[in-house]
């Protein structure tokens, strides 16, 4: 796939905008359209949509022509990957309010798709049932990449529908949700936590809960001086939107639920020198990583879990079990 600056040259060479705009447009080139505005949107992590001088023309007439196309597997999948870019990517700051309508065509568009296709990606039909541009007020989506064969998992938290690490960094990609979710509860005591890194450069915000407000001030990043004015949120809201998204598991896959499980028990026992984590080769794979002993030098060893087609709550007690007997029978 072409992406960032190389998609952004090859639309303004090929004038993308004025070849949408002709009466028959091919599926061959709407295909090659999305996958430009990806290219643009993602780009390695430095997103070039804002660069590109016709981006919502075209973003507009490429959504408006989706309707149009035959339904195909790839075609879905990709539809479903922009459209988790104009809701709470990059693409969503140069969109503006107009990703609203965007993506709700698209959550439209897509529905009619999965319909007739029958049986697709787990993947595809969790996203499509998530999708929306979150408007006013706090919120935090967690999004998932098409699963190649894992993806990562973003935690993108959104300030009045902007997408605050692109807003300050200008990349697409946040940090996972087992990183940021747990630093988001507010409490009386205000703590400054990072809400996302990039490339060792950290944006932090302190949050501190003042009555029945919740505040987000003092922000600080090394390299951008694109910081944001402090924000007041209702408490009652943003407790139930950070609940919501710590217990919504629905994007996880089989490994990665496994692997939640698993630390989950094994976190709060210091003696337990083990985490767990699925693997970037399969969805049905976790690995559990030891050091023994509790002073160093240590050993490393290695355990993989095979998870395909069980029940992972099932499959984490197994190997729960498994690990108290190892534990008990070696004292």
């Amino acid at each position: 796939m072409i992406v960032g600056r190389r998609a952004l040259r090859a639309a303004e060479a090929l004038d993308l905008r004025s070849l949408l705009d002709q009466p028959d447009v091919t599926d061959r080139l709407w295909d090659e359209a999305g996958r430009l505005l990806y290219g643009m949107s993602r780009a390695h992590g430095y997103s070039k949509l804002h660069e590109y001088r016709d981006a919502i023309a075209v973003c507009r007439r490429w959504v408006e022509l989706a309707h149009l196309q035959p339904a195909t597997i790839d075609r879905a999948t990709a539809l479903t990957a922009l459209a988790d870019e104009f809701a709470t990517g990059h693409a969503a700051l140069v969109l503006g309010d107009l990703r609203v309508e965007l993506v709700a065509t698209m959550k439209d568009v897509l529905t009619a798709w999965i319909a007739e296709l029958g049986p697709v990606s787990a993947w595809m039909t969790q996203r499509v049932a998530a999708l929306d541009a979150p408007g006013s007020g706090f919120a935090v989506r967690v999004v998932t990449s098409e699963p190649n064969p894992v993806s990562m998992a973003e935690a993108r938290v959104l300030i009045d529908g902007v997408p605050i690490a692109a807003r300050v960094f200008g990349c697409f990609e946040a940090d996972p949700p087992e990183w940021v979710l747990p630093r988001l509860v507010a409490t009386a005591e205000p703590k400054e936590i990072v809400l996302d890194e990039n490339d060792g450069d950290e944006l932090r915000v302190t949050i501190v809960r003042e009555g029945d407000e919740v505040v987000w001030r003092d922000w600080r990043c090394q390299i951008s001086a694109r910081l944001l004015r402090d924000f007041r949120f209702d408490a009652a809201q943003y407790d139930r939107e950070v609940d919501r998204v710590t217990h919504d598991h629905s994007w996880e896959w089989p490994a990665r639920t496994v692997a939640r499980l698993i630390n989950e028990r094994l976190r709060p026992d210091p003696a337990i020198r083990a985490r767990c984590h699925s693997t970037w080769e399969s969805q049905d794979l976790a690995e559990i990583g030891f050091s023994y002993p509790d002073t160093p030098p240590y050993a490393a060893f290695r355990l993989m879990v095979d998870v395909a087609g069980r029940d992972p709550a099932e499959v984490a007690d197994e190997v729960l079990a498994g690990l108290t007997y190892r534990r008990l029978t070696s004292r």
